[in-house]
């Protein structure tokens, strides 16, 4: 089997890092008060930004300063290590589908898969800058995809045949669609 794991809040607890920068951004860049409000239907990768009420050039500026940053200090979620090394160790396929910006003069590529070295993950290959997650999904003729972003699982779900879950997290609980199942935790996958 062919698996393909988002990166960012799927893999990595990305969320808890940039609310972190994103309420210190307020706060400092943008004089508000950093109250974050709680969000639990977001269809958007800006989760933090609609909790803050963020303009696009906010969002622009906000990575522009911490994006490295973030990227280097996510941690990696439970059980992720174990459930996908478990995969790799049955003999499928384990692809990194993140749209992770790739700038230039940046070093994402550099921190993402030293990232993954560091947490002893293994997989066959590692795509950056992925905005039409669906297209890759087809060229690597992924059986399951597994992301935590509503956009890209609809847009899996839609225009592949790969069987597509969306991992629930604090920002998407909220999203209720009966096309996409569900899981909570990446061990999930084990018992599917």
């Amino acid at each position: 089997m062919k698996y393909g794991f988002d990166l960012d809040d799927t893999l990595a607890d990305t969320a808890s890092v940039i609310n972190k920068y994103a309420i210190k951004f307020n706060k400092e860049y943008l004089n508000g008060n950093g109250d974050l409000q709680d969000i639990n239907n977001s269809k958007s990768y800006y989760y933090f930004a609609e909790g803050l009420n963020w303009n696009k050039e906010n969002i622009a500026k906000f990575f522009e300063i911490y994006y490295l940053d973030i990227l280097k200090e996510v941690q990696i979620k439970p059980f992720v290590k174990e459930t996908i090394n478990k995969l790799k160790k049955e003999k499928n396929e384990v692809y990194i589908i993140t749209a992770r910006r790739k700038r230039e003069g940046e070093i994402v590529e550099k921190i993402t898969n030293e990232w993954l070295k560091d947490n002893g993950i293994l997989y066959d290959e590692l795509f950056i800058n992925i905005k039409e997650k669906s297209k890759i999904v087809n060229q690597l003729k992924i059986d399951i995809f597994i992301d935590d972003s509503y956009e890209n699982c609809i847009d899996v779900k839609t225009n592949t045949d790969a069987k597509v879950y969306m991992l629930s997290t604090k920002y998407n609980t909220g999203i209720l669609d009966k096309q996409l199942e569900r899981i909570n935790n990446i061990d999930e996958l084990i018992s599917k």
